[in-house]
């Protein structure tokens, strides 16, 4: 059973949260693909969808255009609030990491040993392993802050664009149905898109 009063084992235990946080933080980091994927999806009819309150809004029944302002003002709300937490994700952070070692064995050492006034090893090593207990600490706590910072940013920022792709596709449905002529959509990134998503997979893949 480990000593968690014992200062070496701190030092593990602590050391361990600190690569386990940083490497979850990059992970959070990474899934901004999928963020971007959806967002490259609406962006292919997106124009449409806003054009179409102002060039047939005499043209379709009054009730159904109400509808639609009602369905459109709502994913406006929920895409721009998508978009502010990704753009939250996307904002460079400070992370935190730990000194070289021989900062601490060359440079706090002879600290130490001005201060101290003395050059024994077990004192010393006390001392810096102190010292070095203290920054891990330090780290590991604005990191698990970051981490959770970030992964929250992320949590709303899909959480609002799943409804948003919702009402996206039921205001291109409505814009289908009141349409007179072929409704022809023009796809100018498609191919960008596939690639994007193809990029996605291998890179899972493997």
């Amino acid at each position: 059973m480990k000593n968690f009063l014992d200062i070496d084992e701190k030092i593990e235990a602590n050391g361990k949260a600190l690569e386990f946080y940083y490497n979850n933080y990059q992970k959070t980091q990474s899934k901004l693909s999928l963020l971007v994927l959806l967002y490259s999806i609406i962006s292919i009819y997106i124009v449409q969808i806003l054009k179409f309150p102002f060039d047939k809004y005499k043209e379709v029944e009054t009730s159904i255009f109400i509808i639609y302002l009602i369905l459109l003002l709502y994913f406006l709300y929920l895409f721009i609030a998508s978009i502010y937490n990704t753009f939250q994700i996307l904002k460079p952070e400070d992370v935190a990491y730990l000194n070289n070692p021989n900062y601490f064995y060359v440079y706090i050492k002879k600290q130490y040993e001005e201060s101290l006034e003395t050059n024994d090893e077990d004192t010393l090593n006390a001392y810096l392993k102190e010292t070095y207990l203290n920054e891990l600490e330090i780290a590991l706590t604005k990191n698990i802050e970051l981490y959770k910072t970030k992964s929250r940013y992320f949590y709303n920022a899909f959480t609002k664009l799943l409804p948003a792709l919702i009402l996206y596709v039921l205001c291109s449905g409505i814009i289908i149905f009141n349409t007179d002529e072929k409704t022809e959509i023009e796809i100018k990134n498609y191919k960008e898109i596939i690639k994007y998503s193809d990029t996605i997979n291998s890179k899972k893949n493997h």
